[in-house]
C-alpha cells in the first residue's frame, strides 16, 4: 500500500483537490484500504511507494473512485434510464450500463494499470 503522504501529494495536484481534501483522514484511509485490495487483486500484488508512478497513480485514482462513488463498494451494477414515459401513470425502463465489468475498478485506475503494464512498469520475473 502507498503511504498517506504519497496519497495526499497526489490529491494535492489533482483536479478535484478541493473536494478530495474535504474527506476526513479516516475516510481517506478506509478508501485507500479498499482500493489497495482492488488494485492488488488486479495486479496480483500490492502497490508500494517504491513502485512506478503509473501504479501509484492507479491506486490513488481507485481511492478517489471509491471516495466519490461509494456505491462501487456494494457491487450493485450501475443502472441507466433507457426510456421514460409520463403518459398517465408513467414508467421508466432501466438496463445495466454497458461496459460494466464485475470489477470495482474505476475507469481511470483501469487505464493507468493498463498503461503501466504496456510501459513495462509491471515486470514478471521467473527464476
Amino acid at each position: 500500500m502507498i503511504s498517506e503522504t504519497v496519497l495526499q501529494a497526489y490529491f494535492n495536484t489533482h483536479l478535484l483537490c478541493e473536494e478530495l481534501n474535504g474527506f476526513s483522514t479516516a475516510e481517506k484511509q478506509a478508501a485507500l484500504n479498499a482500493a489497495d485490495l482492488d488494485v492488488a487483486a488486479e495486479l496480483g500484488r500490492p502497490v508500494t511507494d517504491e513502485d512506478d508512478a503509473l501504479l501509484r497513480a492507479a491506486l490513488a485514482e481507485q481511492t478517489i473512485h471509491l471516495l466519490l462513488h461509494r456505491d462501487a463498494l456494494s457491487g450493485v451494477p450501475d443502472r441507466r434510464i433507457v426510456s421514460e414515459s409520463i403518459d398517465g401513470v408513467g414508467s421508466c425502463t432501466y438496463k445495466v450500463a454497458e461496459n460494466v465489468s464485475s470489477s470495482t475498478l474505476g475507469s481511470r485506475a483501469r487505464a493507468l494499470l493498463a498503461g503501466a503494464t504496456l510501459s513495462g512498469a509491471l515486470q514478471i520475473k521467473r527464476g
